[in-house]
Parts: C-alpha cells; sequence; structure tokens
C-alpha cells in the first residue's frame, strides 16, 4: 500500500467530531478537548488515515481508554480495528462497537497476532522505549513489519523513546510532530 503522508496531514485539518455519534457518545467531556486540538494530539491523523485508507487493516497497540481505537473508526474503515494493551481500560468504547473494535488483552512483546496483513500500525505503550523496541521485534519476527506504516506515539517524550525513534530505520521516515502530538509524533514506513 502506498501512503502519501502529506495527503493525511492535509485531511486532519478538515476532521471535525459530533460526540453524539455512536461512534464516540462514550468520550468522556474532559477528554473529548483532546480531539478538538487543532494540533498537539494524534486523533485527527488517525482519522484522516482510515478517511483515505479506508481498505487498510489498522492495528493499534496501546488501548487504553480506547481513544485512538475510535479516532480510527470514526474515519469509517472497511475491517475492524485490532486494539491491544495489557489492561482492560477500554472505558471509552462502548458495547454497540464491539463488533467494528477487537479489544485483546495481550503484552504486544510477545503476542501472535492472527489478523492477516496489516496496514497501518500505532505504537502508544508504556512510553519507555524498551517496551516499544520489544514490540517492534515481536512484529518483526511474525513478518508484519512489511509494508506497513508505523505511527509512533511521544517520540520525543524522553531519551529512551526519542533513542528508539533515531534507532529506527524503513523506507521513509517522517516526524510530524508540529501536525500531531505535541510530545512527538512519528511515522516510518516499512
Amino acid at each position: 500500500m502506498q501512503f502519501d503522508i502529506e495527503a493525511i496531514i492535509k485531511e486532519s485539518k478538515n476532521v471535525s467530531y459530533n460526540f453524539k455519534s455512536d461512534i464516540l457518545k462514550g468520550v468522556d467531556l474532559e477528554y473529548s478537548k483532546y480531539f478538538m486540538e487543532p494540533v498537539g494530539e494524534h486523533y485527527r491523523l488517525l482519522t484522516a488515515m482510515a478517511s483515505l485508507y479506508p481498505e487498510a487493516q489498522f492495528l493499534d497497540l496501546g488501548t487504553f481508554k480506547g481513544a485512538s481505537a475510535l479516532a480510527y473508526l470514526y474515519g469509517k474503515p472497511q475491517k475492524p480495528v485490532y486494539s491491544y494493551d495489557v489492561q482492560d481500560a477500554h472505558s471509552f468504547i462502548g458495547d454497540n462497537l464491539l463488533d467494528r473494535i477487537v479489544l485483546k488483552k495481550e503484552n504486544v512483546a510477545n503476542c501472535i497476532y492472527n489478523i492477516g496483513k496489516i496496514d497501518i500500525i500505532l505504537l502508544d505503550i508504556s512510553h519507555n522505549g524498551d517496551d516499544e523496541a520489544a514490540a517492534l521485534r515481536n512484529l518483526d519476527k511474525q513478518g508484519i513489519l512489511n509494508d506497513c506504516m508505523i505511527m509512533f506515539d511521544d517520540i520525543h517524550l524522553n531519551e529512551n523513546m526519542q533513542r528508539l525513534w533515531d534507532g529506527c530505520e524503513g523506507n521513509k521516515k517522517y516526524d510530524i510532530t508540529q501536525d500531531g502530538h505535541g510530545s512527538g509524533t512519528g511515522i516510518l514506513i516499512v
């Protein structure tokens, strides 16, 4: 799949959210402000990715409350969103969405992904650099890091995350922090 990063950024500027929609109605008022930020978060980028590449299979590593999975789902992908975390904390995802968001409680450093070809991966887990590196090794060992786009969250958050980002190699590498999360958003095409 060919990804156009400039088109994703441009499309993200046009994203607007309806918090009364079936998808976003579970997001609490306090957290909804993060979706509304024109820059400073990565949610609009995820929605734009789904809108531009609806046939792509999305893998969300680090569910937390479920905001990233919901942002991607809001872009109307054709395939279900797969979201993995080590805890059950997906408080924003309503039962009405469980046919479109598949939640897995597993350690991404050693789980087996049986979901076919993965096109877009969001890596947003513990932000210590080591867990992210272990997750990438696991994905690579399974042959998943081939012809896909990986979005890294918080690449400038700390020294370990910066080192992880600096050490990443791929066909194309983009630091899109100015259009994403304030503590760093990176995209790697492998």
